[in-house]
Parts: C-alpha cells; sequence; structure tokens
C-alpha cells in the first residue's frame, strides 16, 4: 500500500506540473461501500482545499466529468474509471482559460489518465511488481516529458532503455510521408543518417512497419519460425554483427503505427518475456507523448500535409473496404447528380385531324344504304350513304297527280271565262309546284356524299341499316388529308415549363418502332381533369409526313423543357413536394 500511494502522489504531481496553470489538486479513491477513504493531494505541505473536495464528491456522485468556477480559477474534476469499473476522481485547480487552451488542458488530462489506469490495473493483479514496474515507468516517463523538443525527448528515451536494459544499441524511428524516419540512437548525440549501419537501422525498422508486427530475430529462432522474406533486413543487420539479437518494437496511437523501437542487446543477456513486456507497456504510455510532441513540432504546411496524406490513407488505404466502397459509391453518385442533361416532360398524346369535316343526316328518315366503313379513304362526291326515300317518291307522285289536276281545272276556267275559279286554280297550281320542288329536293338530299377527300374516323353505321335517324344526327366524321394535330396532356405541375417552339418525340402505341418528331405550337389555359388529376392540353404539329400515322392514334409524347442538373430532374417533384407541404 505504500507503494501504490507513493505512485500516486508521484503521478498526481507530475500531472499538475504538465497543467502549467495548475495551482493545486487532489486525487480521491472510493471503496466497494462508496465511501472515499484515499486522498492524495498537490502540494503535499498544504491541505486540501474544501471547494476541491466537494467538486470531487459531485464527479463521484455523477462519475463524469464536472467543470466549476471558483473566483479568478476554474476547478476541473475527472472521473477515474479502471477496467470498466469506477475508481474515483481526481481535481485540478488551474487558471481560467480560452477555449482552446481548456481542449489542451483536457488532453492532457486524459491522456495522463492513461498513466493511472495502467498502474491501478497493475495493482489489482500484482501489487508490488506492478508498483515496481509502474514508478520505474513513471520515472522514466517524468524525464521524457522534461525535455523540451522532440527530438531531446527521444535521446533521452533511448539512453534510459539501453541503460536499463544493457542494450549494445538503441534506435528509435518515427514514421512520416516518406517512411521511417531515425530519430535518435543511444548515446549517439550526432550521427550521419546516410551511412551505411543507420540506413540498415532504417531499413529494420521499415520492415516492421510495413507488417505492422513486432519483430524478435534470437540466436536461437528457427528459420521456419520467420520465413526469410519478411526478415531479410533484420536479418542484414545481425550478419553485421552477429553477437547481438534485434527486437523490434513498434509504437502506436489509437490504432495507428506512428514509429518503432529498435533494440541490439548481446546474446549473452537476452530479453527475457518479463523485459519485452516492461518495454510494450512503457511504449504503450509513450507513443502518445511523442506523438503529441511531433505534432506541434512541425508548422502549418506540415500538418496541412499530414492531415491531407492521413485522408489519402484512410480513403484508398486496404482497411475498412466496405466503408470505403459506400463512400465512393456516394460520392460518384453526388457527381452524377451535378451532370447538366436535357429536362424532358413525359406526357399522354392523342393524335388528331387539323381539318375534320362532320356530315348529317338533312332529314328525318330510315337508313336505306351505307356504302363506307371507319378508316377508310373517300374522294370528294363520293356517295357514302343513302336515306329510305320510298315515301318521297310516293309523295311526289301524288304532288305531280295534284298539279296536273290544278293545271286542268285552271285551263277549264279559261275556257269558261270564269275568272275566279281561274284565280283559284292558278293559287292551286303554284302551290302543288313548290311543295313538288321541295319533296324534288328533299329526294335529291337523301344520298349523302362526301364533301371533302379525306378519312372516315366516326363510329361504324353499318349495323344500324333500317335505323330511324333524327335531322342533324351526326353519320360520319370525315378527317381532311391536309395534316395532324398532337393533342398533349401534361400535368398541372409541369406545365410552367412548357412554351411554344419546344420540340419533342412522340411514341404511338400503333407505332412502337418509330419516333416521330413534333414542335409545340400552343399551351391552352384551360384545365380538364383525368383520372382524378389536373392536366392542361398542349397542341403540337408533326414534322414532316408519315403515312402509317392515322387520326384517333395514342401514345406517349415527351417535350424538350431546356437543360438542368440530374440531381434537380430527379428531385425536384419531390423538393416540390415539400415546399407545398411544409409552406417554405
Amino acid at each position: 500500500m505504500p507503494l501504490i500511494n507513493a505512485l500516486l502522489k508521484h503521478w498526481l504531481r507530475l500531472q499538475c506540473q504538465m497543467v502549467a496553470t495548475t495551482s493545486a489538486g487532489v486525487l480521491i479513491s472510493q471503496d466497494d461501500a462508496g465511501s472515499d477513504h484515499r486522498v492524495v493531494r498537490w502540494p503535499e505541505q498544504e491541505s486540501v482545499q474544501p471547494a476541491l473536495l466537494a467538486l470531487a464528491s459531485q464527479v463521484i456522485a455523477k462519475q463524469r466529468l464536472q467543470l466549476q468556477p471558483d473566483g479568478e480559477a476554474l476547478l476541473l474534476g475527472q472521473p477515474v474509471v479502471v477496467d470498466g469499473a469506477f475508481w474515483g476522481a481526481v481535481v485540478l485547480r488551474i487558471g481560467k482559460r480560452e477555449k482552446l487552451d481548456l481542449q489542451a488542458t483536457l488532453k492532457l488530462l486524459q491522456w495522463g489518465m492513461t498513466w493511472l489506469q495502467f498502474l491501478l490495473f497493475q495493482q489489482g493483479s500484482e501489487q508490488r511488481d506492478s508498483s515496481t514496474a509502474g514508478q520505474e515507468h513513471l520515472e522514466l516517463l517524468a524525464g521524457v516529458l522534461r525535455e523540451p523538443s522532440l527530438e531531446e525527448a527521444a535521446i533521452t528515451l533511448v539512453n534510459r532503455l539501453a541503460t536499463r536494459q544493457q542494450g549494445e544499441r538503441v534506435s528509435l524511428g518515427l514514421c512520416d510521408k516518406r517512411g521511417v524516419e531515425l530519430m535518435a540512437v543511444s548515446f549517439s548525440a550526432n550521427f550521419d543518417r546516410r551511412t551505411q549501419v543507420m540506413q540498415a537501422l532504417t531499413a529494420a525498422m521499415q520492415e516492421a512497419v510495413e507488417q505492422r508486427q513486432d519483430i524478435h530475430v534470437t540466436a536461437q529462432e528457427e528459420a521456419a519460425d520467420h520465413p526469410a522474406q519478411l526478415l531479410r533486413c533484420h536479418r542484414a543487420l545481425q550478419q553485421s554483427n552477429p553477437a547481438v539479437e534485434i527486437h523490434t518494437f513498434l509504437l502506436r496511437h489509437k490504432q495507428q503505427v506512428i514509429g518503432a523501437l529498435l533494440m541490439e542487446v548481446p546474446t549473452a543477456a537476452p530479453l527475457s518475456a518479463t523485459d519485452q513486456q516492461w518495454i510494450e507497456q512503457l511504449l504503450s504510455l509513450v507513443a502518445p507523448l511523442l506523438y503529441f510532441r511531433k505534432s506541434a513540432s512541425i508548422s502549418s504546411m506540415q500538418a496541412v500535409r499530414a492531415g491531407a496524406t492521413g485522408f489519402l490513407q484512410r480513403w484508398f488505404g486496404p482497411q475498412h473496404l466496405k466503408g470505403k466502397l459506400v463512400s465512393g459509391g456516394l460520392f460518384v453518385f453526388l457527381l452524377v447528380l451535378l451532370i447538366p442533361a436535357d429536362y424532358r416532360v413525359h406526357s399522354d398524346a392523342v393524335v388528331e385531324n387539323i381539318d375534320q369535316h362532320v356530315l348529317v343526316a338533312p332529314q328525318d328518315g330510315y337508313l336505306g344504304l351505307i356504302n363506307a366503313r371507319p378508316g377508310e379513304r373517300v374522294t370528294k362526291q363520293q356517295l357514302l350513304a343513302e336515306l329510305n326515300d320510298a315515301e318521297l317518291t310516293l309523295e311526289r307522285r301524288k304532288l305531280a297527280s295534284q298539279l296536273q289536276q290544278y293545271r286542268q281545272e285552271y285551263d277549264n276556267a279559261l275556257a269558261t271565262a270564269n275568272r275566279s275559279q281561274a284565280a283559284i286554280a292558278a293559287a292551286q297550281v303554284e302551290q302543288a309546284s313548290v311543295q313538288l320542288r321541295l319533296i324534288e329536293q328533299q329526294l335529291a338530299q337523301t344520298k349523302l356524299t362526301a364533301p371533302i377527300d379525306g378519312t372516315i374516323v366516326s363510329d361504324d353505321i353499318r349495323q344500324s341499316l333500317g335505323a330511324p335517324v333524327k335531322q342533324g344526327e351526326v353519320l360520319f366524321e370525315i378527317a381532311a388529308d391536309a395534316g395532324y394535330l398532337v393533342q398533349l396532356y401534361v400535368d398541372e405541375r409541369d406545365i410552367t415549363a412548357i412554351a411554344p417552339g419546344q420540340t419533342g418525340n412522340l411514341k404511338l402505341t400503333s407505332l412502337p418502332g418509330d419516333t416521330l418528331t413534333f414542335t409545340v405550337t400552343h399551351v391552352t389555359p384551360v384545365s380538364e381533369v383525368r383520372d382524378g388529376r389536373n392536366y392542361f392540353r398542349v397542341e403540337a404539329s408533326l414534322d414532316g409526313e408519315n403515312l402509317s400515322v392515322r387520326p384517333g392514334m395514342t401514345g406517349s409524347g415527351r417535350i424538350l423543357a431546356g437543360r438542368h442538373l440530374l440531381g434537380w430532374i430527379w428531385f425536384h417533384d419531390i423538393w416540390h413536394w415539400l415546399r407545398l407541404t411544409l409552406w417554405f
């Protein structure tokens, strides 16, 4: 227990010294019963301030980060969690800082927590050994932390490791965009990276970094244990000095390999498994410090390059293949949305004639003869149908007889010089003559002929032979051969994009292999309801001639309404619906 207390005091002192404006600190643990039973303070010669104890109690109660102003200072409380279990709290009294400085302080505190959690975890498994090892870690880290620059910190690290492990040489390399850069060699303040020995050290560390695993080459190794192609650089380095064994340890920060430490120790005093574990634990604590030191030492331009390199590695490296495929697909999709394309408005279409004549029944009667059918081409004055004229013929004979009788009576009255009777007879003759001419005119109208050259587009009336018809009833509709008109029914949501002069394509159901072109001539301002929705009728004229087109054919038309981005073409309907629904 005295050892762990000494380590905790040592840790708190180092933590408070890392944050320059810290004036006081306290570390409190909690036992299983929930009561505070261990208090470590800094400075040790001063008593614990009540405000620090009060904030520590809040952190223990809420088990989360707490910030509280204290006059001209700020109290910062951080919970301590060891192996998933709540252990206690640490509270520091620091000077008030800007937002960025406070974030840096929190990072330093979280980094120090890694040491503390490691010490407490070791204390739970093997208290004495762990405390001794943890104390060595803290002393070595304190020495590294006191150095003002990255290079000096690296030299301190390799020198102390070489002294502790009695190694012949300890080398440290950190990764950059070109590979591993040799930063320090034990007890060599000045070294030339261009020499053959330094290049061999760099190549061996690069070999371990590329394989992302530690490499240990000892005198007792079996050739089958390590394939030659994975240890080429290490074997070449060992051949230059066969009396040593080589151990390369990787430095990692947040799953990222940031460098490598290469140790050359005599075969007479090899590294034990315990020593290797101790070094791995030390490097897990040193790696974040070296990473932060290196990040702080680079210029702004180098930081931009490093960030860009990391971004490219994350995007184009071998990790997270599924995520990159999804992200790449999303990126390509976004690029496709920015491609301009023709915007076409779809609509239903019907072919109609520009000029169409209607043939109606001239009088009441019965259909006596029908000589035409729907779709048949007819010529002008061609007989199409004939009304039954039997009654009219009898009426004409009757009137002809009466006219002859009235003329005979007129002649007799003139012969007898009966003027009054002659006048009556003359009037009867005139009346009968008019009626006879009317009947003859009606008889002439019983023959229905085509008024123009064209095609019959009305319904079939051949089944109505002998049926009565009323005057004015439509019998035939004849479409002239002058040309065709396309009626397009455009949804009211798209009608604002349509204007006369625009062109389009037409596909007819009867002619699926032909694509016809048309030009919009008129947009009607009146809507009509079709299938429960409002549509506006747009008139268009066909370009060119197609002898296969017939009036009444239906199909689908697409009107070219300008150019827009594909994203707008695909999603503008949804956007307009949202604006209409949400009123913005």
